[in-house]
């Protein structure tokens, strides 16, 4: 299971970063991610992971805001940049 939170999270960092960087943005500072309730994925690991994957790159740093929806969908609503 943790497997597949770790691959989910690199896809949704991966956006991110492409994001940013297509924008010129030097940095993220906040993600906003909407989490399924049915997509079985724990709010404390996805935080943990996506704050380990966002290490050393333009969101490193970026605050992690998951608001909860009906379904299995987990994905990044938005992104706040300087």
């Amino acid at each position: 299971k943790l497997v597949h939170e770790f691959h989910l999270v690199e896809n949704l960092i991966e956006n991110v970063i492409t994001k940013a960087k297509d924008g010129n943005h030097k940095k993220v500072v906040a993600i906003n991610v909407t989490l399924g309730k049915d997509s079985h994925v724990k709010d404390d690991n996805l935080k943990f992971l996506m704050e380990l994957r966002c290490k050393e790159t333009v969101a490193d740093g970026a605050g992690i805001n998951v608001k909860h929806a009906e379904g299995k969908n987990v994905f990044v609503e938005s992104i706040d940049v300087e």
